[in-house]
């Protein structure tokens, strides 16, 4: 990667310790994915945030950059653990309470704006098409590039903040127009009537055609909160943090069609709703609000509790100037006067909630996915109206469809797409001039590892060094993409994700094998905090690796190689990486 002399001394330390590290990361990122420069950015959006998933480990390493790093462009930030005024009223525990407030300062220090919000365009952080960003956050991130037409990578927490104290970002993947051309075409053949039906979409298309860009067709137009839904879930369930909607988004009418592709109808948003519903028929809490409301979603909620009492706990998120400007027109006290609770700054993404609430409903495709990992609730996803009758009547709502083990799509439907699907997650790119760029599918191997025994040599393979090192151990592969943050227990080193083919299998000291990463922008800080925990993979090997693990492998200091034929590479084997190379040991 090219720097002028200007990058070349801050990567030297003429600007202080904070923005060389931050050089550090950036360079061996442009040099892993071959930028050809960094390029300036309008904003960061920084995740990272809720002491729940930092833990100590990030808390030292923030305090540690904030001593003398100070942001370079606006950055906004992600939603804590807690309402930083009422965490009280919440029940948050003193000590959690302390060393959130402890991160906050931190970031206050870099001169990060204390937003805490997942919508940063909703508070004054709303790109233009085409300007350069580096965000973290999936849905934000996804938002920013499908809808508004901005351009950023899936960044990991730590990478984001690089960016910001640096000003800039290398200019790889999303940045560039190769990796945003569509990839596969999907065809939508059943009604969308709500939001929790576009995030049900967004799982059947991220399950479907992982790491790929789709450009869908047949519904029309919808309203941005269906836009938002699909971003956050997409992503989650293992999609591109791109799509292209016909009619809708900005660069849709720019691409050609894809010839590849598979039909989304009723019977798969029926398998999607089955699989984020745990058949629990009782009801503890209600959650709106993920991603954080906008104010025409406040208002609606008033609407339809005026007059009307909820029986179980309802919470709706936002972010706290979406809630000042709800106190101003008298919004947030109609939904008080039914009993919900707003809640600011936080979400239960995020919000240390296991063990207090059990059995959640809520509209979000995305939500479920946390609430199950991070917080051990049983979920069931529906529509808006239907969460709220739920609150106000004190049951959950009629199940979409009977709950069972979600069937196989029909071939015919989707027999153009799978051949590409089964090459491997990520998405290609172009360097600034020509070059290889983060990961391309034809190129990157397959994500399904065989069984034991199920190879014809034992290498060495050779593929591309994320970060340097040596390790050895026994294989465990996945033929899925994994989120380190929610997915897994940081704690444990356990995959926590519910159905999940490794769900409740350990990590640590694992040579880990898998197609890429997927869902949060918190898995690098999760990699890092397993690292100084002792539950990290001894290494990681990818298919294509996506920026959140190579920054957490980085950080971590986590050998890790991509561009290896996973499908060579036999579960329950004694392995060794070293450098570029992967070897099986017997």
């Amino acid at each position: 990667m090219r720097l002028t002399d200007e990058e070349r001394g801050w990567l030297d330390g003429t600007r202080g310790p904070a923005v060389r590290r931050a050089m550090e990361i950036l360079a061996a990122l442009g040099e892993i994915y071959d930028a050809g420069r960094l390029v300036p950015i309008r904003s960061a959006q920084l995740a990272g945030v809720s002491y729940a998933n930092l833990g100590a480990a990030g808390l030292e390493l923030l305090e540690a950059w904030a001593r003398d790093g100070r942001v370079a462009c606006p950055a906004t930030l992600n939603p804590a653990g807690m309402d930083l005024l009422d965490w009280r009223a919440q029940g948050i525990p003193e000590e959690f309470a302390e060393r959130q407030l402890r991160i906050v300062r931190a970031y206050e220090t870099m001169g990060v704006r204390v937003s805490c919000t997942c919508t940063p365009y909703l508070v004054g952080n709303r790109p233009a098409p085409g300007e350069h960003l580096a965000w973290s956050e999936s849905s934000a991130v996804t938002f920013a590039n499908a809808v508004l037409g901005a351009r950023t990578n899936r960044e990991g927490g730590p990478s984001a903040l690089a960016a910001a104290l640096v000003g800039r970002t290398p200019a790889y993947g999303l940045h560039l127009d190769a990796a945003r051309r569509p990839q596969v075409r999907v065809r939508v053949e059943a009604p969308l009537d709500s939001a929790a039906d576009w995030g049900a979409l967004g799982v059947a298309v991220g399950l479907r055609a992982p790491g790929r860009v789709p450009w869908i067709e047949g519904p029309p137009p919808p309203a941005e909160e269906s836009l938002m839904a699909l971003a956050a879930a997409l992503p989650t369930f293992g999609g591109s943090p791109l799509f292209h909607l016909a009619g809708a988004t900005p660069e849709a009418g720019r691409w050609p069609r894809p010839a590849d592709g598979f039909v989304v109808g009723p019977r798969e948003l029926e398998e999607a709703y089955a699989r984020l519903d745990d058949g629990a028929d009782g009801i503890d809490l209600v959650y709106l609000g993920c991603p954080h409301a906008t104010p025409q979603t406040l208002r609606r909620l008033a609407r339809r509790l005026e007059g009307r009492r909820v029986r179980v706990p309802l919470w709706i998120a936002a972010a706290r100037e979406v809630l000042e400007r709800a106190e101003a027109d008298g919004t947030a006290a109609a939904i008080r006067a039914a009993g919900a609770t707003l809640v600011a700054d936080t979400c239960f993404v995020v919000a240390p909630l296991r063990g207090r609430f059990r059995r959640v409903v809520t509209d979000s495709a995305k939500g479920c996915f946390y609430a199950r990992g991070a917080n051990a609730m049983q979920v069931r996803l529906a529509p808006f109206e239907a969460c709220v009758e739920a609150a106000l009547h004190g049951r959950a709502p009629a199940r979409r469809v009977s709950v069972a083990e979600p069937g196989a799509a029909d071939p015919s439907r989707d027999a153009a797409a799978a051949p590409r699907a089964a090459r491997g997650a990520g998405t290609e790119t172009e360097r600034d001039g020509g070059g290889r760029g983060e990961a391309a599918p034809a190129d990157r191997g397959a994500p399904s590892g065989g069984p034991a025994g199920a190879v014809a040599d034992a290498g060495p393979w050779r593929g591309r060094a994320i970060r340097r090192g040596a390790a050895t151990g026994t294989t465990l592969v996945s033929p899925e993409p994994l989120s380190f943050y929610g997915g897994v227990d940081p704690v444990s080193g356990r995959v926590v994700e519910r159905g999940h083919p490794l769900a409740g299998r350990s990590l640590a000291g694992r040579i880990l094998v898998l197609p890429t990463g997927k869902g949060s922008t918190v898995g690098s800080y999760a990699l890092y905090r397993m690292a100084r925990a002792g539950t990290a993979p001894a290494a990681i090997v990818c298919a294509a690796c996506d920026t959140v693990v190579a920054v957490g492998a980085i950080l971590g200091e986590i050998p890790c190689v991509d561009g290896i034929d996973i499908a060579r590479i036999p579960d329950g084997r004694p392995a060794a990486v070293r450098g570029e190379e992967v070897t099986l040991l017997d």
